[in-house]
């Protein structure tokens, strides 16, 4: 095969690859088209960066949110549907597939799911409903396993004295339960 002709395969043969690995996600960053230019920045800049968007973004109804994280949930759903979709149809599946296979079945099992009805968390209910005092609450938000969130939120973060440690970081709350559905700055205090 004569040298151009050959560049022309493998890069044909590039081109193919790369197409079918190609990010279904826009690149990172900003993303101009989101600004909505008739804000002012310095009066509101969350609106001026994402305006736009907010005007034309449609949530669907089944869903509390919308942007790229929904995007790439929807995708992986398909994704993990197709592959115990494929389970069912081998004889030859690993014990941790089978798990995969069983789990996910009892996870979309609708009707067994309103059979059981609230049963599995029957238990931790009924410890909540049984708090009579604060020292019962913190009792409860320190009991492992249950999910009860809690006044305090901790993380691993860069130290802001200094760039090259790490820190750890937690904050509590000040304002009393219950608590917002998106906490902000002003409800949580660094300690």
């Amino acid at each position: 095969m004569s040298q151009p002709r050959s560049l022309v395969v493998l890069l044909a043969f590039a081109a193919l690859s790369l197409a079918s690995t190609a990010p279904r996600v826009a690149p990172w960053g900003i993303y101009l088209d989101y600004i909505d230019r008739d804000a002012k920045p310095g009066d509101d800049f969350f609106t001026y960066a994402n305006g736009a968007w907010l005007k034309t973004a449609q949530i669907p109804p089944d869903r509390p949110s919308a942007g790229v994280g929904l995007e790439l949930t929807k995708q992986n759903d398909e994704r993990l549907k197709t592959i115990v979709a494929e389970l069912h149809t081998r004889k030859d599946i690993t014990p941790e597939e089978v798990k995969l296979r069983d789990f996910y079945d009892a996870f979309m099992d609708q009707s067994q799911i309103e059979v059981a009805g609230m049963k599995s968390a029957s238990q931790d209910l009924a410890a909540i409903a049984a708090a009579r005092t604060p020292e019962d609450l913190a009792k409860l938000v320190g009991t492992p396993g249950l999910p009860t969130g809690g006044p305090f939120a901790a993380y691993i973060t860069t130290d802001d004295a200094s760039g090259s440690r790490s820190a750890t970081t937690i904050f509590a709350r000040t304002r009393p339960w219950p608590r917002p559905a998106m906490p902000t700055r002003s409800t949580w205090r660094r300690c």
